[in-house]
């Protein structure tokens, strides 16, 4: 995204752009996105709308972790393995 606000485009401009991009994963069959947690919030919607699975990383703060399971990403990358688990209850 910041390559696109380097660009000048507009938030509007970014979300077309993104949706382009999206579609055309879709054509390739691709199944998931890996994104860091911070940008994924502007993905996630429009990807989970076209079926592709989200997994989101390096997310070590708990309240991040809360959050991505409950939106159940289809995965959490993390150094806080144990405190996922705790937070997942397994």
């Amino acid at each position: 995204f910041s390559q696109w606000q380097r660009a000048g485009m507009s938030q509007a401009e970014q979300d077309a752009h993104l949706r382009a991009v999206l579609e055309q994963m879709t054509a390739y069959e691709t199944a998931g996105l890996n994104w860091h947690f911070s940008l994924v919030e502007r993905v996630w919607e429009q990807a989970r709308e076209m079926g592709m699975g989200v997994s989101v990383w390096t997310v070590n703060e708990p309240e991040e972790q809360k959050r991505w399971l409950a939106r159940h990403v289809d995965n959490i990358t993390t150094r806080e393995t144990a405190l996922l688990l705790a937070l997942r209850g397994g």
